[in-house]
């Protein structure tokens, strides 16, 4: 009497998808060295050069990150798009790029959503070690609740 084997289906090796980040900066046209650094390391990246794009694909594609410029060229257009990405891909991080030093400070006051604020310019190598780590360690920043002006006093 013969033995029947019951045939297993051959093991599938579960190949891992690119991360996809949305690089959005006011020259997108031509690949930069940022653009170069993430792929380099992974990234799959979907580079845009204006507000309108980069909103337009949010919808339609799955993005581990953003990383933008905050004038997108208008000014506070980086705001608006972390807003956004909040809403379509909450858990992304998020990583604002500005070459005004004194961003750090004053704007995570007023844009808890950013993960990263980062002042340029700044080596490509850097920003993707940055983003790696956060991606390992995904805590976005906690929004706090300031005590509005007009309540200061009023007890």
């Amino acid at each position: 009497m013969a033995r029947s084997r019951t045939s297993r289906p051959p093991q599938v090796e579960q190949i891992p998808t690119p991360s996809k980040v949305l690089l959005v900066q006011n020259d997108s046209s031509e690949p930069s060295a940022l653009r170069g650094a993430l792929e380099r390391e992974g990234f799959q990246v979907a580079a845009r050069s204006t507000i309108r794009e980069a909103l337009s694909c949010l919808p339609a594609e799955k993005f581990v990150a953003l990383i933008c410029d905050l004038h997108l060229p208008a000014a506070g257009d980086g705001f608006t798009l972390v807003n956004a990405m909040r809403h379509f891909h909450p858990d992304a991080i998020t990583v604002i790029m500005s070459n005004y030093p004194a961003l750090r400070e004053s704007v995570s006051a007023l844009l808890p959503q950013a993960d990263e604020i980062l002042v340029t310019p700044i080596p490509p190598h850097e920003v993707v070690t940055r983003l790696k780590d956060r991606l390992r360690d995904p805590r976005h920043q906690a929004f706090r609740v300031q005590e509005p002006v007009a309540t200061i006093g009023a007890s």
